[in-house]
């Protein structure tokens, strides 16, 4: 019961974060890019919930669409990788031989880098930009999801039912397709959302090292950025957007534990 109790109320806070971002536009309280030169640093108040920035802005406007791009780069990323890595982790894992070695050591290769130093690393040879930080998560975490799902596959692949369905006639496509991925899905969902916290921990560290989405346009990496050196003055203009992150990542990584947990039979009787 008191597990229950937990995913519903993790569940809650995960739709309230994203209806939050979501509406953005028109729960914000100011324009989140306006500057005003009369009104820089101020602490929290009736009229600036969350203070303001050096440059006269709106902490929580800015937090509110700093929040909504961090979690949308990182839901767009975590698919791309997914998507790449699910499709070559049933390749690799299904057909062997040459095919596995091949990919099998391109996944070796990603997985030598730590994924935020690679991310950084494709980071400096793009240009700066919404796409560009998509693309650089992409490329460094497709390689977590096609281990885990080539190892998946080659359990699977001696099944009876596998067995059975060759048997039968049925395509490579037809069995990767209709049997195999179905049965992965499962564990897909799980590494999915723990995946998603990492790529938006990730989003921050590039936004913070001037990597990411150019300013104005606000990102709560460059919110941490731009007012580290306030920290003692004016500590509101780092501390909370790094507490937004802080929550995200730690909801997605609740969530991520509280799928797993039900989806793996031993965990649960446990």
């Amino acid at each position: 019961m008191n597990k229950n109790k937990n995913i519903r109320l993790i569940f809650y806070i995960f739709f309230l974060l994203c209806l939050f971002f979501i509406l953005a536009p028109l729960l914000a309280p100011h324009d989140p890019m306006r500057t005003h030169a009369t009104m820089t640093c101020e602490p929290p108040s009736g009229q600036h919930l969350f203070g303001t920035d050096e440059l006269g802005r709106d902490i929580l406007s800015r937090m509110l669409f700093g929040g909504r791009t961090t979690l949308l780069i990182g839901l767009i990323a975590t698919s791309l990788s997914c998507f790449i890595g699910t499709a070559l982790g049933l390749i690799s894992g299904y057909y062997g031989g040459k095919t596995d070695i091949l990919i099998s050591q391109v996944m070796n290769l990603a997985l030598a880098f730590p994924s935020l130093l690679l991310a950084i690393g494709i980071s400096v040879v793009l240009p700066a930009g919404f796409l560009s930080v998509v693309i650089a998560l992409s490329i460094a975490g497709w390689a977590d999801f096609g281990r885990l799902i080539r190892g998946q596959t080659l359990t699977l692949k001696n099944r009876e039912f596998i067995t059975a369905a060759t048997v039968l006639g049925s395509s490579s496509g037809k069995i990767i397709v209709r049997h195999i991925l179905p049965n992965c899905i499962p564990l897909l969902i799980v590494s999915f959302s723990m995946k998603l916290g990492t790529f938006m921990l990730a989003e921050s560290g590039l936004s913070f090292l001037g990597l990411g989405i150019p300013p104005p346009y606000p990102t709560l990496g460059g919110m941490i950025s731009s007012g580290r050196d306030m920290l003692i003055t004016c500590p509101w203009i780092p501390l909370l957007p790094g507490f937004l992150i802080s929550i995200m990542v730690l909801v997605f990584n609740l969530l991520g534990e509280m799928l797993q947990s039900v989806s793996d039979p031993k965990r649960k009787k446990s």
